[in-house]
């Protein structure tokens, strides 16, 4: 992938897919509501296209997002710091809360500090300012 993002592009993006992300929530969880008489939020409506709609977001999501670390004359490779930490975020939130006999305490704080690392790094990776020698990363048909 060429090519880079300034951070207004990059965040206005972010912005856009949140918003879309909220509406197909909104409407789906009321249809749930209104359908299937849930409004748990859990019903089949809002779970699978809220699914879809997030597939559907995370190949632009992931393309501006490696467009901006080139930007800062980072390795596109490096989003995958964020999504490490989500990952282990989520796996450990998922295994503290199935089994409460488990590691309950120690589960739960572990899954808050990967959640503050994976914000800290998203903070840290996509505020960072432009970098000149990130024009490596420039289509080559483009540069003059």
């Amino acid at each position: 992938m060429r090519g880079r993002a300034s951070r207004g592009e990059y965040w206005w993006a972010m912005l856009l897919c949140l918003l879309i992300e909220a509406v197909v929530m909104l409407v789906t969880q009321a249809g749930d509501a209104i359908i299937w008489h849930d409004a748990s939020g859990d019903g089949p409506l809002s779970t699978w296209v809220v699914f879809i709609v997030e597939l559907v977001l995370l190949v632009p999501t992931v393309t501006i997002g490696v467009r901006r670390l080139h930007d800062e004359n980072l390795n596109g490779w490096w989003i995958l710091l964020p999504l490490a930490f989500l990952l282990a975020f989520m796996v450990i939130g998922a295994v503290s809360i199935s089994d409460p006999n488990r590691i309950m305490v120690a589960g739960l704080l572990v899954s808050l500090l990967m959640g503050a690392a994976y914000l800290t790094s998203q903070i840290v990776l996509f505020v960072l300012p432009a970098n000149p020698r990130g024009s490596r990363f420039d289509d080559s048909r483009n540069r003059q």
